[in-house]
């Protein structure tokens, strides 16, 4: 199974190591930060928590076009499904699915140029398509998880070898 995007992030930047390194010859104390250590007033960029990998070919690109446009189209279907299932009042949410396929082929355009130019980005969208097919099983299976805890939540729990004892 993958690292968590966390992990892999970890793995990739590591934290900086406090007091001196190892066979240092320093006398400072460890508890003095280095100017290495001091905060850098440099604003956060999260595409760094994105692994770095390669930039999209232009046939890469190509490739990734039809299939980041299906995924696309799926994830705002599955929004809305989403929101249609968790609110409270039981309203049918068309939020995300009225995107028209020339706004939907735009974004993923988008994704795709940036993706040539970066390396996070080219991840995000590579990421996008894998995990596509996991989303489509976990839309499968979670919903009969949540059927078979309310049928135990409004049926009991009980173990049977054979015949229910209310019928012995």
């Amino acid at each position: 199974m993958d690292a968590s995007l966390f992990e892999r992030a970890m793995i990739e930047n590591p934290p900086k190591r406090r007091g001196r390194p190892p066979g240092s010859k320093n006398k400072k104390s460890p508890s003095e930060p280095t100017e290495r250590e001091t905060p850098s007033d440099a604003p956060l960029n999260p595409l760094h928590l994105f692994r770095a990998g390669s930039k999209l070919s232009d046939g890469e690109a190509q490739t990734l076009r039809p299939l980041l446009i299906e995924a696309f189209t799926g994830y705002t279907d599955y929004a809305d499904d989403t929101l249609s299932r968790t609110n409270r009042k039981g309203a049918e949410a068309h939020i995300w699915s009225t995107m028209d396929d020339g706004e939907i082929a735009t974004i993923v355009d988008t994704i795709l140029s940036g993706g040539r130019k970066s390396a996070q980005i080219a991840f995000v969208a590579r990421e996008m398509v894998r995990t596509y097919r996991l989303v489509k099983v976990g839309l499968i299976l979670v919903p009969r998880f949540l059927a078979t805890m309310q049928f135990y939540a409004e049926n009991g729990l009980g173990l049977y070898v054979g015949v229910p004892t209310s019928n012995v």
